[in-house]
């Protein structure tokens, strides 16, 4: 019999309502001794909602609604209840206690979602997913997260384990019949399964970069010369005057860091140091976390003073620092300059050129469009990513195994392809849960918030 589990569900804050869940065989049970319907109730409803009030020894402490989940039609596949009162973090508190006092057992972080897991409501890749829906930053991560937890995700994972168990089933035929002097089995036929297999399995890795930036956003280095309009851009961007802007040279020495959605997907904005030649030492320690920066962002914005007449060699050096990367020149201060002249040295330049002005906007919303799409560019709108690193591992090393088995099935005896087979099939279990240790999966869970 399993233990009955309560804990609160909502945040701890003030709101217009809590909600408390109760998980387990005793869940209706505890119910009824805290929780008077309005009217004669003997029989809670299955997913009926009933007003009553929470009693303390006959003495009422919140009036709200109460409803009962019964098993198997629940989140966690066990009778569920779930209280709804006033958004007090003082009286949810007291009806916590209330509930632990009549039988119930605190909850463990991520322990509704854990019972889910293990009573076949979900499997891993899905139970992930409801951690990342509630921590996603933007529409996109919210999106991904819908997506794997509905079951997109495993339907690509249950096609794989179909391929393996139709290829391991026809070794374990061609095993026994040892007598048989040729294979009784289509090598060639599962050879052609495998490689089906390892498709599947690329289609699903080549979306990793890309749920990398839905998940923790793009990444962007806002770099220049000092006085180029960095700050400038960033506190435009973000709507406030986050950085400091001052005609001194070098002002900004630290790495600031702001961020703001767009198309849903939430962008990580870096206003840098100014890259130069200084005798700064303090200066010096920005200016060298700007190149590493600049190094792992998935765009590098080269901030350009457009009142300049030329270039001149630190510009050249910094467009050449970016020139391997994604990268969107901005020409700075049309506002102010009459003309552009350095248009011309960069017009053969790889890279977008955009004209802005950091001061009035002008240029500023295709700019935003731009960085979505030129770090976006790489995927399908529409595709489901992988974003979580266990399962990522998991399928790269089920793929490393495929390729092995690939090898042995041109040479080898399908018995011995079947070794890796077999270790690739396994890495698959691994990814949905079927087959992972105790201690991982309590590892997983415990990265979850109370209530969930």
């Amino acid at each position: 019999m399993a233990t009955t589990i309560a804990a609160l569900s909502t945040a701890p804050q003030t709101a217009g309502i809590h909600v408390i869940r109760i998980s387990g065989d005793d869940s209706v049970k505890i119910l009824k001794k805290v929780f008077r319907p309005a009217g004669n109730v003997e029989y809670f409803e299955h997913a009926r909602m009933y007003y009553g009030h929470v009693m303390d020894n006959g003495v009422a402490l919140d009036e709200g609604y109460a409803v009962s989940f019964y098993s198997p039609k629940s989140y966690t596949g066990e009778d569920v209840v779930e209280i709804q009162c006033h958004g007090s973090s003082v009286m949810s508190a007291r009806i916590l206690k209330l509930l632990l006092e009549n039988g119930a057992q605190p909850a463990e972080p991520g322990e509704f979602t854990k019972r889910a897991f293990l009573n076949g409501k979900m499997d891993l890749i899905q139970a992930e997913s409801v951690m990342d829906l509630l921590s996603a930053t933007g529409a996109a991560a919210s999106k991904n997260a819908f997506e794997q937890l509905s079951g997109t995700l495993s339907a690509s994972i249950n096609k794989l384990k179909e391929h393996y168990i139709f290829v391991l089933a026809n070794i374990d035929v061609d095993i026994d019949f040892p007598e048989a002097d040729v294979e009784v089995v289509d090598r060639d036929m599962l050879t052609l399964r495998l490689a089906e297999a390892r498709q599947i399995t690329l289609d699903m890795l080549s979306s990793v970069d890309e749920g990398r930036v839905i998940k923790e956003g793009i990444k962007v280095a806002i770099c220049g010369l000092p006085n180029a309009g960095k700050s400038s851009l960033l506190n435009t961007l973000i709507g406030s005057d986050r950085a400091i802007v001052t005609e001194i040279p070098g002002t900004t020495r630290d790495i600031i860091e702001e961020s703001i959605i767009v198309n849903g997907v939430r962008v990580r904005l870096f206003d840098t140091a100014g890259i130069r030649d200084t005798e700064d030492k303090v200066e010096t320690i920005g200016i060298d976390r700007t190149r590493k920066l600049i190094k792992d962002s998935d765009v590098a914005l080269v901030m350009l003073d457009g009142t300049m007449d030329s270039l001149g060699d630190d510009n050249k050096l910094l467009l050449d620092v970016t020139s391997g990367q994604k990268r969107i020149i901005a020409v700075n201060k049309s506002d102010i300059a009459k003309e552009l002249p350095i248009l011309d040295q960069i017009k053969d330049i790889n890279g977008d050129i955009h004209v802005i002005s950091a001061q009035t906007g002008e240029g500023i919303a295709q700019l935003k469009d731009k960085i979505y799409d030129l770090a976006m560019s790489s995927h399908g709108a529409e595709a489901v990513c992988l974003t979580n690193a266990r399962q990522i591992d998991c399928l790269r090393r089920s793929l490393t195994a495929l390729d092995n088995a690939l090898s042995d099935m041109l040479i080898a005896p399908l018995d011995i392809a079947g070794i890796s087979i077999r270790e690739a099939y396994e890495c698959i279990l691994e990814l949905v849960g079927e087959a992972i240790d105790d201690s991982v999966i309590d590892e997983i869970f415990m990265s979850f918030c109370l209530g969930k």
